[in-house]
């Protein structure tokens, strides 16, 4: 007699006959160790941490720059007090790009000295 080759789904078939259904227990979410008042507790305090280092160090300087030698008078044609945080600067070169080129030139004509005068960058370049 001709028997049939092996067939996958009839063994699967039979293999699923043999497993039996069982009720579903209720998850049992395992207990912490501990007091969870001491993890909220170092929550708050490293919280609170942060926002004082973060308040004091985002405070601008309230010392006086210190003067060094003879400076140029360089007169700046903004009107606006001067801005030192970078919101404030993000603001005027939003809203006033001509505004903010002329703070950028005042302010590097004050840090830097002038390029053509004596003591000038020009002047160093040219005698080497």
């Amino acid at each position: 007699m001709w028997e049939p080759e092996h067939d996958p789904e009839v063994d699967l078939e039979r293999y699923l006959r043999t497993l039996q259904p069982r009720a579903i227990r209720p998850w049992a979410k395992p207990r912490r160790a501990g007091n969870p008042w001491w993890s909220r507790l170092a929550a708050v305090t490293a919280l609170i941490l942060v926002g004082t280092v973060v308040l004091w160090y985002g405070q601008p300087p309230r010392t006086k720059p210190r003067e060094t030698g003879a400076r140029h008078h360089v007169g700046s044609t903004i009107t606006e007090p001067r801005l030192n945080t970078i919101p404030a600067l993000t603001k005027l070169a939003l809203d006033d790009d001509q505004a903010f080129d002329r703070l950028l030139t005042d302010e590097s004509r004050a840090a830097f000295p002038a390029i053509d005068a004596e003591p000038g960058a020009l002047r160093v370049l040219a005698k080497e």
